[in-house]
């Protein structure tokens, strides 16, 4: 499915837009490159990490699991905060079904800490279903 049709985050009738992370010093624009992921596990906690993110596809919600890929400090990100005006960093996601998204600090924060309960209820349901097999 194209990004067009999926819809990203905890707010269902939100609408995401994905944001490209850009080389700020590239000059005016003319020839802009995209930065380079930092993917340096020792240069962020949350590289690596596994992530969940409630997807909307043509009407039907379900969770998509994926991973942080890499990230940009504010410095290297061409996103500003709209909250705070301030250059803001951002952190790329793979999606397991090969989609991408760039995501912002509390949105990654929100995805790793979604994931951690998602695991943990999943091996809640494994230990009822190995308990009632049990018996």
């Amino acid at each position: 499915l194209t990004a067009a049709k999926r819809n990203y985050g905890w707010n269902a009738g939100k609408k995401r837009k994905k944001r490209k992370a850009c080389n700020p010093s590239a000059g005016d624009g003319a020839g802009e490159q995209l930065a380079e992921w930092v993917t340096d596990p020792a240069s962020n906690h949350f590289i690596g990490k596994r992530i969940m993110r409630e997807v909307t596809i043509e009407d039907e919600s379900r969770p998509q699991p994926g991973v942080v890929y890499g990230w940009l400090g504010a410095e290297d990100s061409d996103f500003v905060d709209q909250q705070t005006g301030k250059p803001a960093a951002l952190w790329h996601v793979k999606y397991d079904d090969g989609d991408q998204e760039d995501l912002e600090e509390w949105e990654i924060e929100e995805a790793v800490g979604a994931h951690s309960a998602y695991v943990k209820r999943m091996r809640e349901r494994q230990r009822r279903e190995q308990k009632k097999a049990e018996e």
